[in-house]
């Protein structure tokens, strides 16, 4: 008799916890639905001049013109206040000790869509030869280097000058980065 009361008790208790578990899964299932009607296009960044992990063009290195290449923005998201851009070389640590950045730009407008090509909107901060400007891309003779194009959509204006720097940049972004997307390209420097 106690033998069948303790299955009774034990299978009760097994199918109460079944309960449990499937309301708790019903109820995790239901958090991380997506509500359509908040639904936002993706953040992205993309160039007319290049492909995404293509190559750059002759035509935005210090070999071309050196101008910065167009840039196109969409899926800003809502409450969005300003963008940012951080354009930095990944493959010079081995040469330099550091990553190299060529562009920084603050203070763009939410509302903005592209960069166009030879001009910027927002303020430009400080690059890595400590000038305010788009840098060509530039790797040492016969090799390949990867430039990244950060963009990151913030919840505020940035209340720094055209003497900023990357590190300036990323300490007062700190808090206020909603979401980011990147554009990485490619050049070879001819050896």
């Amino acid at each position: 008799m106690e033998k069948i009361f303790a299955i009774v008790i034990l299978f009760t208790a097994l199918i109460f916890a079944g309960c449990i578990q499937t309301e708790q899964s019903t109820a995790n299932n239901l958090i991380q639905q997506p509500d359509s009607r908040n639904v936002q296009a993706t953040f992205s960044l993309s160039s007319s001049a290049f492909a995404n992990n293509g190559v750059i063009p002759n035509k935005y290195s210090c070999n071309g013109a050196g101008t910065n290449p167009p840039l196109q923005f969409s899926g800003v998201p809502q409450g969005t206040q300003s963008l940012a851009l951080i354009m930095d070389d990944l493959d010079t640590v081995p040469i330099m000790g550091y990553i190299f950045t060529h562009w920084i730009v603050f203070n763009i407008q939410p509302t903005a869509t592209e960069m166009p090509e030879s001009s910027t909107i927002g303020v430009v901060g400080v690059n890595g030869p400590g000038q305010n400007r788009y840098e060509g891309v530039c790797p040492p003779p016969g090799e390949t280097h990867t430039y990244s194009f950060k963009l990151y959509a913030l919840d505020s204006e940035l209340n720094l000058q055209e003497s900023t720097t990357k590190e300036k940049l990323e300490t007062a972004m700190q808090g206020h980065i909603l979401t980011q997307t990147e554009l990485k390209g490619k050049y070879t420097q001819a050896g």
